[in-house]
């Protein structure tokens, strides 16, 4: 059974390589995680994920937002977030993806007037004279609203300007370095910047039955089933931890969810790869993390 799943996530990879923004599409993915593809219900998501910010930090999303200039890692289909942003006072907004996945149709439109229609008055007016949305209520990238299909390019957009805020939600537990992007982050973001994340660490469906069944392929094999997909890097909660202080963050807060039990964990740890069976038994039971972290 074991390699017969290996083989099968393999063959999954190779699709993926081949034709990775086609792929997204008939699978219906839209790179956010909710299920729903009813614009109403993605408008709904779209909140959620930017009041969610404020809430974390216990301020009003005025106080997040204004006067900054903010980053998004992982937008998904949609510009909602970064359009709400402008909205609550950002000075700026770009939005970063893997591929390129943003929609432009008659789903977005409608997606869109669901989103802005709940916009308070003040806010309704502030977006109007940004000039981000077009007459079709679609957002116009360019200007104040930028955004860009290529994580390789990520320290090449932070570091044009001096970065306020870094934010995304479900994006760090996918990207292939998780290091190198944290380092991006720091190099964009000015002395005193912040950053907010929250990251699944589930096994995000790759498993035969048990959920830490994603830490038991070697490196090397895991990279061919999983690299040109966007499924776990396998980054665990001391990862994060360590990897933050080594590059100069301050985490400010963090909050866990411990969604596997020890009893259901530590019984697999013998089957696991060699740099999972030594880790802490918190390692193996965390599933979420949401952290703030500044610059030093």
């Amino acid at each position: 059974m074991y390699p017969l799943w290996i083989a099968r996530e393999i063959a999954k990879n190779l699709v993926v390589r081949l034709a990775p923004t086609l792929t997204m599409r008939l699978r219906k993915s839209t790179g956010r995680g909710e299920m729903s593809r009813e614009p109403r219900v993605v408008a709904e998501y779209v909140w959620q994920v930017f009041q969610e910010y404020a809430v974390f930090m216990g301020v009003r999303p005025e106080q997040l937002w204004e006067g900054r200039t903010v980053v998004e890692l992982g937008p998904g289909d949609n510009l909602g977030v970064g359009l709400l942003s402008l909205a609550h006072g950002a000075e700026a907004f770009v939005a970063l993806d893997r591929y390129w996945i943003v929609r432009q149709d008659a789903w977005a439109r409608a997606l869109y007037a669901h989103v802005l229609t709940r916009l308070q008055a003040p806010a309704r007016e502030r977006l109007a004279r940004l000039d981000v949305v077009d007459g079709e209520g679609l957002p116009k990238p360019g200007g104040r609203l930028q955004y860009a299909a290529d994580f390789a390019g990520a320290e090449r957009l932070l570091g044009q300007r001096s970065t306020d805020l870094i934010i995304s939600r479900a994006v760090l537990e996918h990207v292939r370095d998780l290091e190198a992007v944290i380092a991006q982050c720091s190099h964009g973001l000015r002395p005193g910047g912040l950053m907010i994340h929250k990251a699944d660490l589930r096994d995000h469906g790759l498993t035969l039955g048990h959920p830490l069944d994603f830490l038991r392929p070697p490196s090397a094999v895991y990279r061919w089933m999983t690299s040109a997909r966007a499924v776990h890097n396998r980054a665990r909660l001391s990862d994060y931890v360590n990897l933050l202080s080594r590059v100069g963050f301050q985490i400010t807060r963090l909050v866990e969810e411990h969604g596997i039990a020890p009893e259901v964990a530590e019984p697999a740890r013998p089957r696991l790869a060699a740099p999972f069976r030594e880790r802490p038994p918190t390692d193996l039971t965390c599933t979420v993390i949401f952290f703030s972290a500044v610059k030093r």
